[in-house]
Order: C-alpha cells, then structure tokens, then sequence
C-alpha cells in the first residue's frame, strides 16, 4: 500500500468516528465517565458524557446507564477525545409518552415527574411507597400515601376563603397555628359549633350553649 492510500485509509477511519452511534457497557459515576461499544469491532475508552450545565451557578446531574444508546462526538475522528450525547430510544427503553404537549420523566420504580402543556397541569407523582419532601430551612412538608405532615421552626399561617383538608392524618408542628378564614369545617361540612376556652356548656346536657361562629366540626 502506497503512502497516499495509507493516508486515505486513515482518514476514512477518522471520518467514519466523528459521529458513532453505540450502547454504553460500563459506567464510573465518580469520575462521570462511561465507555460505549460500537459493536464487536470497537469498544471506547472512559469517555465524559454531555450534561446541561456543568460550571458557573449551575451544575445538572442526569447520569446515562449501562445498556443505554447514545451518540459519541469525535473531534477529528479520535474515539479518545469522544464526548457522550445520551440518548435514543430503542426497543428495550421506549419513549414514556406520545404527546407532544406532554413533557415527562419517568422512573424504573413507577415514580414520574409530568407537565401537560394543554391541560396547564403539573404532576410529581413518586413510588406508592415513597414521599415527596418540600424543604425550606427548618420549614418542611412531607406527603406520603398516608400522612400529610408539616414542620415549622415558627408558626404556620393559613389565609383563604374556605380551608378543606380531607386526610387520615394531618400532623402540624409548629410553635403558632394561625388560620384567618370565614369558616373552618372539621370533617367536612355542616358540623356542631366547636366549644373555645370560656364557652358555656350545659352540665346535663354538655352541649355547648354558646360555640363558635365560624368553627365547626362533625
């Protein structure tokens, strides 16, 4: 082979590897690294994959996995300096949705996180047996299939027209509770006046004479 078919050679290789399609067959997480085979010819070596944002205020972290399909850059057509785009669907790992007014990313556990452009609706659904934890400071909101749970540092203020809270449990820990609404109903409506520190009661009886106006409970 002449020194000009050589050279030709070389830059088929090279043209060939600037753009490669493959399947991930090993991950490094530390070091956000992964390698990719291109079949039984060709496996990479540790590769960096392409992220959102990586410097300045803010850094994303969506790590691609082993046995997912992905593209390799390579600048000049050198595997070695190949960057990693995840990701393609195949049979294996299909699409999570067909609409395109839906945005979606789904989990191997069931969990999901949706946003239906049409309908304006936000979903956030985790794992039957999981929660979702909203956290401020010392402040937090915790919801599990069960319980709704809130922690304060402070006190916990409610302002609204009607206040309707349908749970088995709702636990509120805070130092003040405070809740400015023209009606309070405790297990739902058209409950008995709710007795304050003071009210008369009917020692025979014990109804209470006088309760309150605006808080009532079954």
């Amino acid at each position: 082979m002449s020194d000009l078919e050589m050279r030709m050679s070389e830059l088929e290789r090279r043209f060939e590897n600037v753009i490669r399609h493959g399947t991930i067959t090993e991950a490094d997480y530390e070091a956000a690294k992964v390698k990719v085979s291109f079949g039984e010819e060709l496996t990479s070596g540790w590769l960096n994959w392409f992220t959102a944002r990586a410097a300045g205020a803010e850094v994303t972290w969506s790590a691609p996995e082993v046995g997912e399909r992905v593209t390799v850059f390579s600048p000049n057509g050198d595997i070695h300096q190949g960057r990693v785009m995840p990701a393609v669907y195949s049979d294996k790992s299909q699409a999570p949705a067909i609409d395109p007014d839906v945005s979606t990313t789904a989990h191997n556990d069931g969990g999901h996180f949706t946003y239906d452009r049409k309908k304006h609706t936000y979903v956030l659904q985790p794992h039957t047996d999981g929660s979702v934890r909203l956290l401020v400071g010392k402040t937090e909101i915790i919801l599990d299939k069960e319980d709704i749970n809130l922690i304060a540092d402070a006190s916990v203020s409610v302002a609204a027209p009607e206040v309707t809270v349908t749970a088995k449990t709702v636990n509120v820990s805070a130092d003040t509770v405070t809740v400015d609404a023209p009606a309070i109903n405790l297990g739902g409506a058209g409950g008995e006046k709710v007795a304050r520190v003071g009210d008369a009661v009917n020692p025979k009886t014990m109804k209470i004479i006088e309760g309150s106006n605006v808080t009532k409970s079954k």
